[in-house]
């Protein structure tokens, strides 16, 4: 590349060239010669100038860069041609970039010696500004559509004119006739508009951008005041030649259409939608021109599940450090990345999949929102953040469905009435949708199913007080012919939630109308909304014509027993008969309470006296008999070849079906559908929810001995002393250990190790305990470990140390010294019985423990372990026992044993290659994830405050000294919270009974369970017939949950918000459509109702024994508690105040690292496999063989000295690390979360386990412990019977929990 140029070079530069030569001389004098790379940046838009430039060798490119990242191609400037001093001339900041197309060697001209240079001659520098005046329009008109098609590339021409604005000066106010359209040459301008008497900023438009078009297409008023920010340039174009251009133009038309896709954001700005790319894909591309000057870009990419969020940074923000947050669930086809600065600020977004948050993210982006350090963290581990949108007050109609470009529920119910009955329609004409996508779901209901259509009650007719029948017609298309005796679907928005219900067509279709006859029930939502609520500009949809239930013309009689408003199918057969003269026989038989009750009596009466094969029974049930026995004999001797219509309450239905049968007519010729009064308790509105459930009241008095029980002590079998401390030293005892020449030799042991390494090939280098299992028969599961631990760790417990110190000397120990974390046992392998017996059957993966004559097992406390075991190679799996039980008694027996479907599933089946515990594992999610718990906050609280004044307030009223059993009263009370907000609509006095059912069943099953183990290979016919019985309980219990919201949906007891509620979703509906048969609901709702009931149970059970004996940490969290409520003014807590609670969230933790829900966490392997070393300490690596038993001790982690500064008690400042007295509440709060989430990150506080089996409902567990501390101690004070006893950990259930009847309880009022 040139280093100098010769003495004529600036000789032969366009406007230099006639320069005096010593001023070309002084100018290159002060000149200096640059090179570049091919691609290099030179100059950047928006930059200050201080220098002109002149290419002496290569190519340099000039362009634009473009809000969507695009690049907007100028010209090229070639060897010998100058470029970037218009800069220079007119002051302003450079208004374009330049790089090096090719490698470049550029003379720069400095400012000062370029300015004074041009200055020498007259005429030179107002050559450079119509040169620049040339350039500006050449660029603009590239850019302007507007300007292209006046063919402006050249220069102003006379259909238009420029125009400069002075600073701060109006170029037009809001309301002003529109006689103009301008565009920006130079300069800035803001937009302003009146709201509620103020002047609100929305956009600020700079060069190229044009000014006041819409008000010209639309001919209307000016929208907006425009002002000047510094000297405005403009060119202007009056209105008539505008409407030339328009018509002449299709470019120009087809970009005035983009155009009209300009949304206002209030108070943040405006918003351009247009077609273009993105990653090669067709996109919705979105422009945020905000008012506080921040742009950004949307990508929608057309068809697939993919968007990107960037903001068009500043030169300033360009050089910010950005911090990129990951989170990637394959399981579930996600892929989600934030982008923020260096304060927490989003500058990007790229999400790949669906997220419901996605909307909320964009207006934390719009308005400079910063994530808070709880929310990243959160983000980080489930791919959340936990939004909570502010509840608003605006009427439904007013409300934002689309919050990236601000689209109203009633625009959207605007256009669906007037015809954008699909979603693309709608898409096309709102633009809903098109940036994030995140309201979809949202419009699709509006939209409802695909064959629903929107009608208009055409007409209201008053057939009594209490029923009223519409007439709908249909909105789009013709209304479809149906059979007498069809239903249709009608859907309402109500409230923001859409209500369907069914009604049978009362009459054929007339005038292109549907009709309907509705009676009011007394609590029925949607009857009232239809009698009081219901305004001509409210949506209204229906489904086609459907069901089973209707009547075709044929030779038979027709009989209908009808009553109440079940006179609908046959009011739909008479009418079908009188319109076309039908001859068939029809009788009605039609029941009411009394004569004003009858619908329709009068018509149904004419048409007995014009035509005579129809005749007519109105029964007055308060003034005559009932329709009997004597009266449907008489019926059949009449018409012994009739059809029978039978519609009216369940009561009526069941009583003539019982009479049809005792006359013997045939099942097939009595067709049947039950009329349901909906709403027929006292509903509560659960306030608050996105989908806000209704729940029904209970139908008896609250049954006080289910929550207080008093407590019993349990018989235990102590072994003497003598036998436990002989057991616990057997080992040290007889291992002949010997000392020699400094060295530790015990032959005896070695000798053991060498027989268990040939028998179950364990790791000879390990620990081992020869006697596990009796001592763990003897001292419990946790009590054994303990035991074992602790002797492990006496004896090789200080190589750690060691290692440590080795490590840093750079002598490592061998990586498989013992670490004192880990040991082995061994058991004679056992053949495990399949029990064929069973019906259903279920097929497991698991035959044998083992191949080998005994069986490896392997107990491990080491968090590199963990870390490998839970979340490492695919050979390690959930083990054979006690799963293999399980999964026969609450597993999948109709799934095939395939590679890729096992039987079993979330809790007990192999997870490896599984797509049942795939399925299960995504379904949990779903259930009960942190996303739907959020949301079902306020019913959760709602659930514990009403048991509270109806149940604990009465107990206290009645029982004020009483005692009660703890750990069964937080059992009770936490099943009943998970039944009552998973299940909404199902009455609550049985799902208290079912629920004590189910846990009852529980109970047995891991008792039977347990001793099943302990028979290994032989278990005795009794223990056989006993675990079946017992599993078939454990089935039956949750069948019977499932049937008892089956039952309450068919009888139309259910709300649509009931029915959405996720569980309840999933019983009706399962995930394609189809209600799951028992067997697989078994398997989903047994799971979660026992972690739900135990897991959190346990731990509250425990919360209240610990607060108990700790007076000062019990003042402490009430403390809390009432300062909290006092702030927030008794509203309910959600998951952005969690941290305003740094002590609750302390007592928490400690509490599930103290008493571990979930203290093991068993596998096996499926090949050899070798743990790697500690990286602290070089140490613990192990092998272990094929079909050897791994156990996780995660208690035992979560009591680690070295982790723990106080292992065996509650102590707060085991996550307050970090916190300091200056720091504020929320601070403290977030602190305490964190500190938590790292010791999970570095497997030393593993309260939930971890990996991809790691329990789902760990976000239930914390909610509701959350606000289940919140409303008690609010309320209540507790004392323990004895603060002195120390409670045992009982081992009887299925997770670990205090020892029934040793917690007992006081409970008074605050």
């Amino acid at each position: 590349m040139n280093t100098h140029i010769t003495s004529n070079f600036l000789n032969n530069v366009t406007f230099l060239n006639s320069l005096e030569q010593s001023v070309i001389d002084a100018l290159r004098a002060n000149a200096e010669i640059v090179n570049f790379e091919s691609g290099e940046v030179i100059l950047r838009e928006g930059d200050s100038s201080n220098a002109a430039w002149v290419v002496i060798e290569g190519k340099v490119q000039i362009y634009k860069e473009r809000l969507d990242g695009q690049h907007l191609f100028l010209h090229t400037v070639q060897a010998g041609e100058l470029f970037g001093e218009q800069a220079l001339i007119t002051g302003n900041k450079r208004n374009a970039c330049a790089r090096a197309q090719t490698p470049v060697a550029a003379l720069r001209l400095p400012e000062v010696a370029f300015l004074a240079a041009i200055s020498t001659q007259s005429g030179i520098r107002e050559k450079f500004v119509l040169l620049g005046d040339k350039q500006l329009y050449e660029n603009i008109a590239r850019e302007s559509t507007l300007l292209k098609s006046m063919s402006l590339d050249g220069g102003p021409s006379q259909s238009g004119r420029e125009r400069v604005v002075a600073d701060s000066q109006v170029l037009f106010r809001e309301g002003d006739e529109a006689s103009h359209i301008y565009v920006i040459l130079s300069g800035r301008a803001a937009v302003y508009q009146l709201k509620d008497g103020d002047q609100v900023l929305l956009a600020k438009m700079t060069q190229g951008q044009t000014i006041g078009e819409l008000a010209l297409i639309h001919h209307l008023p000016r929208a907006a005041t425009v002002i000047a920010e510094g000297n405005l340039r403009l060119y202007e174009i009056d209105a008539d030649y505008f409407y030339k251009l328009n018509k002449g133009s299709e470019e120009l038309r087809d970009y005035l259409q983009v155009l009209e896709k300009i949304y206002i954001l209030p108070r943040r700005g405006f918003v351009t939608q247009y077609k273009g790319r993105y990653l090669g894909h067709d996109a919705f591309n979105t422009l945020y021109d905000l008012s506080d000057g921040t742009k950004l870009i949307a990508s929608n990419v057309i068809g697939e599940k993919l968007c990107n969020l960037e903001r068009v940074l500043t030169a300033t923000e360009a050089t910010l450090k950005i911090k990129t947050l990951h989170y990637v669930d394959e399981s579930r086809a996600i892929k989600r990345e934030i982008r923020l600065n260096q304060n927490g600020q989003i500058y990007g977004l790229t999400v790949f999949g669906e997220w419901s948050e996605l909307p909320d993210l964009y207006v934390k982006a719009m308005d400079g929102i910063k994530l808070e350090a709880a929310e990243i963290e959160k983000f980080s581990l489930t791919g959340s953040i936990n939004v909570v949108r502010e509840p608003t007050t605006t009427s439904i109609n007013d409300q934002v469905i689309c919050h990236c470009i601000n689209i109203k529920r009633k625009t959207l119910h605007a256009e669906i009435i007037g015809g954008a009955n699909d979603f693309l329609t709608l898409q096309n004409v709102t633009s809903c949708g098109t940036v994030c996508g995140g309201c979809i779901p949202t419009i699709k209901e509006l939209l409802g199913g695909p064959s629903s259509v929107p009608v208009k009650v055409r007409e209201e007719i008053v057939v009594c007080e209490s029923i009223r029948t519409f007439r709908l017609e249909p909105l789009q298309g013709e209304a479809l012919q149906s059979f007498p005796g069809q239903h249709i679907i009608l859907e309402a928005e109500i409230e923001g939630n859409w209500v369907r219900r069914p009604y049978t067509l009362s009459a054929p279709v007339r005038d292109g109308s549907y009709e309907v006859t509705i009676k009011r029930e007394s609590y029925g939502r949607f009857s009232s909304w239809m009698f009081d609520e219901r305004r001509d500009d409210m949506p209204l949809r229906i489904s086609p014509p459907q069901g089973n239930y209707f009547w075709r013309e044929g030779e038979n009689p027709v009989v209908c027993l009808v009553a109440g408003i079940g006179v609908t199918p046959a009011l739909a057969i008479c009418r079908t008969i009188v319109d076309t003269k039908l001859k068939n026989r029809l009788h009605t038989d039609y029941s009411a309470h009394s004569f004003l009750d009858f619908a329709y009596a009068s018509e149904l009466t004419a048409a007995t006296e014009s035509f005579s094969n129809i005749t007519l029974k109105l029964r007055a049930t308060s003034l005559e008999s009932r329709l009997n026995l004597a009266e449907i004999k008489r019926l059949h001797a009449e018409l012994p070849t009739a059809d029978y219509f039978l519609c009216g309450p369940q009561g009526y239905i069941d009583s003539v079906t019982r009479h049809l049968q005792d006359v013997g007519i045939a099942t097939e010729r009595v067709h049947t559908e039950v009329f349901v009064q909906v709403g027929s308790g006292p509903i509560v509105k659960i306030p608050n929810e996105k989908k806000s459930v209704l729940r029904r009241k209970r139908s008896g008095e609250p049954d006080l001995s289910l929550l207080f029980i008093e407590p019993k002590p349990q018989p235990t079998k102590k072994p003497p002393n003598m036998l436990i401390q002989w057991l616990a030293n057997f080992d040290s005892r007889y291992s002949l250990e010997l000392i020699f020449a400094g060295k530790r030799i015990a032959p005896f042991e070695a000798f053991i190790n060498w027989c268990e390494y040939k028998l179950a090939g364990v790791d000879p280098h390990l620990p081992s305990d020869h006697l596990a299992f009796p001592k763990l028969a003897i001292l419990g599961q946790i009590g054994g470990f303990k035991a074992m631990f602790k002797k492990v760790e006496h004896r090789v417990g200080s190589n750690r140390e060691i290692a440590r110190k080795k490590l840093k000397e750079g002598k490592p120990l061998c990586p498989n010294t013992p670490d004192g974390l880990t040991f082995t046992s061994s058991a004679p392998s056992f053949e495990i019985p399949q029990i064929e017996e069973m019906k259903p059957y279920v097929d497991t993966v698991w035959r044998r423990t083992s191949a080998t004559p005994g069986s490896a097992l392997y107990i491990t406390r080491s968090p590199t372990a963990a870390r490998y075991l839970l979340c490492g190679p695919k050979t390690i799996d959930r083990g054979s026992l006690p799963n293999h039980y399980f999964q026969k008694a609450i597993g999948h027996p109709d799934l095939s044993q395939t590679s890729g479907c096992k039987a079993g599933g979330l809790l007990i089946g192999q997870y490896h290659d599984n797509k049942t515990w795939e399925s299960e594992r995504n379904l949990a999610i779903k259930l009960v994830g942190s996303a739907t718990l959020n949301e079902r906050t306020e019913s959760i609280k709602s659930v514990i405050e009403d048991i509270c004044n109806d149940e604990i307030d009465l107990f206290i009223e009645r029982h004020p000294n009483q005692i009660f059993d703890g750990a069964f009263f937080m059992e009770i009370l936490t099943i009943r919270v998970a039944l009552y907000t998973t299940l909404p609509g199902v009455d609550e006095v049985l799902l208290d009974r079912l629920g004590c059912n189910y846990l009852h069943a529980l109970l047995e099953l891991t008792q039977c369970i347990r001793t099943l183990i302990r028979a290994g290979s032989h278990p005795t016919p009794k223990m056989k017939k006993q675990f079946m019985e017992i599993a078939e309980k454990a089935r039956a219990a949750t069948s019977t949950i499932g049937d008892s919201v089956r039952d309450a949906h068919a009888r139309g007891e259910l709300t649509q918000d009931q029915i959405n509620s996720s569980m309840n979703h999933y019983i009706l509906f399962g995930e394609n459509g189809e209600s799951p048969n028992n067997n697989d609901l078994t398997g989903v709702l047994g799971g979660f109702l026992g972690g739900a009931s135990e897991s959190t149970g346990h731990s509250m059970a425990w919360a209240l024994y610990e607060l108990g004996r700790n007076p000062e940490l019990y003042k402490n969290v009430q403390k809390e508690v009432d300062a909290f409520n006092a702030d927030h003014n008794g509203q309910t807590m959600t998951p952005n105040d969690y941290d305003e609670r740094p002590i609750t969230l302390a007592f928490i933790y400690e509490l599930q690292r103290l008493h571990t829900g979930l203290p093991f966490s068993p596998r096996q392997s499926s090949a050899k496999g070798v743990v790697p070393p500690d990286p602290e300490t070089g140490i613990g690596s192990f092998e272990y063989p094929n079909d050897a038993f791994i156990i996780i001790a995660l208690f035992a982690i979560n009591l680690d000295p070295e982790t723990f500064s106080k292992p065996n008690q509650i102590h707060l400042e085991h996550f307050f690390e970090g916190i300091t007295p200056s720091m504020k509440l929320r601070e403290q709060g977030a602190r305490v979360q964190k500190n938590a989430l790292d010791l999970e990150s570095k497997f030393r506080y593993l309260p939930f386990s971890a990996g991809p089996a790691s329990c789902p409902g760990r976000g239930f567990n914390k909610i509701e412990s959350i606000l289940i501390i919140d409303s008690l101690m609010r309320r209540y004070d507790f004392s323990l019977v004895n603060p002195e006893q120390i409670v045992a950990t009982s081992e009887m259930k299925l997770l670990p929990g205090p020892m029934p009847g040793e917690l007992g309880l006081r409970i008074r009022q605050r």
